[in-house]
Formats: structure tokens, sequence, C-alpha cells
């Protein structure tokens, strides 16, 4: 990581020597450092890397941790009793770096409640730094097992497919006595669509689920996929399936199936788990890259979620 030069950023933080200390004021430190990589959304704090001298947020020289001064254990013990409640999950792995000289990392998960430090305060991490929560930050970390937490994700999907002559009809030069077949020439057509995802970050089942997703205008107000006069300004989206309970054959010889639904149901999404809603046809070209795409997530109690990217964030999937 050093030779690599790996930036500290939401998930990572480099601290010296220094750093783990038996003082009062460094075991407030450490339970602050700690705790607010829990209340934000986990990370790994490598305790033995020292800051560069140019650049703080990039790591400078292995300054090792004496681990007969300062043990795991005893650093364990100072994250267990100095945060409340404990955070479950958290791991520390000493790598020796010579005899009794080590580099502590620790592995702290995303926590399920807010974890309060010793200076009886919440905080949380925001980029590279560490800063006290306001109270309404911690009652939605509070939250987190009490409602769903969902995300969306938004990505264009783009197809490209060779356009083949059907009925594969020789071509002829202008002798007619003298047939000549021409390699048909390739013609190629693009399909784009957007296809929308959520994904359930939290511990709890999503059983409701209301998706909104609005996008500005397109530059040249084309008109549309399908003929549409109008351009395309919002969608909707929900996590609702309809079961096929029957299939009936009809027509001559009953060579056409028609399915026979059951009534729409809610398909809820597990934790961890994502669910493509649905796939919505665009024109390709017709959106200007720095086009807005909005979106706002109804899910069960949870409050609402809402995100904004520009057309060129967009992941191109080419399917």
């Amino acid at each position: 990581m050093i030779a690599e030069r790996v930036q500290e950023d939401l998930h990572l933080d480099y601290k010296a020597a220094g750093a783990l200390s038996k003082e009062e004021k460094k075991r407030i430190e450490i339970s602050k450092d700690v705790s607010a990589f829990a209340n934000a959304d986990r990370g790994v704090i490598i305790y033995g890397v020292g800051e560069d001298a140019v650049d703080n947020s990039l790591p400078g020289a292995i300054d090792p941790v004496d681990s007969r001064a300062i043990s795991a254990e005893w650093l364990e013990q100072i994250v267990i009793s100095r945060i409340q409640p404990r955070i479950p999950g958290l791991l520390i792995h000493a790598l020796e770096v010579s005899p009794g000289q080590v580099i502590y990392v620790v592995h702290i998960p995303k926590g399920e409640t807010a974890h309060q430090a010793s200076d009886k305060r919440y905080h949380k991490r925001v980029g590279r730094t560490t800063v006290a929560m306001e109270d309404y930050e911690v009652r939605d970390v509070m939250s987190r097992k009490t409602t769903p937490k969902v995300n969306v994700e938004i990505s264009l999907v783009r197809q490209v497919r060779e356009v083949k002559d059907p009925l594969g009809i020789t071509r002829f030069s202008g002798d007619p006595f003298r047939p000549r077949t021409e390699p048909p020439k390739k013609e190629f057509r693009t399909t784009e669509w957007l296809r929308v995802r959520a994904v359930n970050e939290g511990g709890l089942v999503i059983h409701y689920l209301n998706v909104f997703v609005e996008i500005d205008p397109p530059a040249a107000a084309p008109t549309g996929v399908r003929g549409e006069s109008e351009p395309l300004q919002e969608l909707y989206f929900d996590n609702t399936i309809r079961d096929v309970l029957d299939v009936q054959m009809v027509g001559f010889g009953g060579v056409e199936a028609i399915p026979k639904y059951g009534p729409s149901r809610y398909d809820p999404i597990l934790p961890g788990l994502s669910m493509r809603l649905k796939d919505h046809d665009i024109l390709p070209g017709s959106y200007e890259p720095n086009t807005k795409i909005r979106w706002k997530a109804h899910a069960d109690t949870a409050s609402v979620v809402q995100g904004e990217l520009l057309f060129s964030d967009l992941e191109v999937i080419d399917d």
C-alpha cells in the first residue's frame, strides 16, 4: 500500500505508532476513530504506518508498534470497554515486522446501531476525518435495525447486433449470363435501455417498494423509441410480480400460448440481495452526458431515500 500510494478515504485510515498509547487522551481517540467507522460505512484502521510528510492523505513509512507495550489484547479491550454498545464482528490482525514490532490492522464492520465513544459522544467518518454526529444522524443510524435500507442502482445496457437479410437472396452482377455473388454489406443496429435495480443494504426484509426515476428531457427532444411525442420525464417501478397460473393454447391446432396470470403481489427483497425492477428502452444517443437522473425510493416504513447522477456516470453494460 505504501509502494502503490493508496490514499486514505472514507474506509481507510493510517495511524503512526504514537496513536496507540495508554494515556487517557489516546484511549478516547481510539474509541472515537473506531466508532466513527462503525457509525458510517465500515472501514480499516492501520496502526503502525505513518502519514506522508508532504501529503498526509498518503501512507509514509512503516512506524511499527511495540507489541510488548501495546498488545493486540490491550487494543481489543480498549475497543470493547470504551465503545457502547459493542461492535459485533470487529477484527484485529497483528502483522509482525520484526520480533516485538508489529502493525495492527483493525477491520471495523458497519454497525447495526449508533455506537458511542468514551467521550460520551457519537462520531462518524466523513471523507478522511472524524466528526461529531448531529442528533438526527444518530437517530437515523439507530433506526438501521428497525427500518429497511434500500439503494437504487441505474445502469445503461447497450446491445449491438448485426442486421441480417432474412431471405438470403443472392445478388447478381449486371451481366445476366455471368452471375456473381456479392458479399452483403454488414449493418449493425444499436439498442439501449436503462436497467433499474433495487439493493437491500440493510438487515431487514423489504416487503413493499416504490421507485420513481426522473430524467431531464433530451437535448434534441426526439420522438422516442416507439414514436411517443413526449420526451421521457418520469418512470415508475415497484417489486410486484404476477404468477402464471395456467397456459391456454389457442389458434388453429393450438399454436399460440396465452398465459393466465394471478393477482399482483409484492416480491420481497432479502437483506444483502438485489432485484432488477425493470428495463426501459431509450433512443441511443439521445441524451447528453450532463443529463441529470434523479431517483426516489420508498420502502416499507423507512424514510424516503433519494439520489442524483449524470448520464455520463451510468455504468455501461454490453449485452
